[in-house]
């Protein structure tokens, strides 16, 4: 493939991770990353990637620049964008409640006041970024634990159809 940019090796970092949580074979994962890369990658690089992938260097690699590039930032954004439609979904509701009592539209009203109740729910969720790092970071850490299990589970299964290990 020749030599592969920052960029390249971040995007197949991300290819090679949805392969695998896909459950891609490789020969899938391998038309896959073509597809969506553009370009094609040996089996060998595929592997590579991949074991970096199964040992958690991906995923801290994907932290550090996830956190470089300022997820508070990124959150904020969210977090604003959120608060925004809250609030206009607040004031439709207004103007709604606020027609004579025959123009009103009751169902309107009802999915209004939903569509409130889930967006404060987000809001607040938004609002309480500690305990969402912490759950982001959580399960990646389990997302590295099954991978390392699936790993040993996979070595072991090859050890033992090679009669290396018997019971």
């Amino acid at each position: 493939m020749g030599k592969v940019t920052k960029r390249d090796k971040d995007a197949l970092n991300q290819l090679v991770l949805d392969c695998s949580m896909y459950n891609f074979n490789e020969r899938d994962a391998l038309v896959y990353i073509k597809t969506r890369f553009g370009k094609g990658i040996s089996d060998r690089t595929y592997r590579r990637y991949k074991a970096n992938l199964e040992n958690g260097n991906i995923s801290q690699e994907w932290m550090k620049n996830f956190t470089r590039i300022g997820f508070v930032v990124t959150q904020q954004q969210v977090f604003e964008g959120a608060k925004h439609l809250l609030e206009s979904t607040m004031r439709r509701l207004l103007r709604e409640e606020n027609k004579e009592e025959d123009k009103q539209d009751d169902y309107l009203i009802l999915k209004l006041k939903e569509e409130i109740r889930q967006e404060s729910k987000l809001v607040s969720e938004f609002s309480l970024g500690t305990p969402i790092l912490s759950n982001i970071k959580e399960q990646m850490q389990n997302l590295e634990k099954r991978l390392h299990e699936k790993e040993q589970m996979l070595r072991t299964e090859r050890l033992s159809n090679h009669g290396i290990l018997s019971c």
